[in-house]
């Protein structure tokens, strides 16, 4: 278990990293509230679809 919780650990630390490397280096694009959870409402609805008889 905790190995697992390592690895977890260490690719959350990378994925952290990675976005503020991509904020300083002017990468970043950022969604503004609303539009956010549209698309989010938009990704669950395909996924409910898609996974509908798992």
């Amino acid at each position: 278990m905790k190995q697992i919780k390592k690895i977890n650990d260490t690719w959350l630390t990378q994925q952290i990293n990675a976005a503020f490397d991509r904020m300083e280096n002017g990468l970043s694009v950022f969604v503004p509230n609303e539009e956010a959870n549209v698309q989010m409402a938009d990704f669950k609805a395909k996924f409910h679809v898609k996974n509908k008889y798992l």
